[in-house]
């Protein structure tokens, strides 16, 4: 839940999953399949958006996201309330989707 030990722990992992993504995307090329989806959570967070033709994003309330993250987690409602603050906002992730 440290916002700083977090974006450590991305700034090795993400990159990591990026270049493999890419790579299984070239590999799915070669064998001539024209489309390919890829479902992340982070897809927007990571920029990995700059390597899509589209983005395609679900947005939930605030409020349901809220009561999903305290049910799934057994956490407070401040603590589910601090992890959606450090996420991007539905608005931010509107703006960056091709399609809602």
């Amino acid at each position: 839940s440290d916002p700083s030990q977090m974006k450590v722990l991305n700034g090795i992992v993400w990159p990591a999953i990026k270049q493999l993504a890419i790579e299984e995307m070239r590999k799915l090329k070669e064998k001539g399949v024209e489309m390919c989806v890829m479902e992340a959570a982070v897809l927007l967070e990571a920029s990995w958006d700059e390597f899509v033709d589209e983005v395609w994003t679900v947005i939930v309330p605030e409020e349901t996201s809220k009561e999903r993250l305290m049910k799934r987690n057994n956490i407070s409602e401040e603590d589910a309330k601090r992890r959606i603050s450090a996420q991007m906002s539905n608005a931010e992730r509107i703006q960056r989707s091709d399609i809602i």
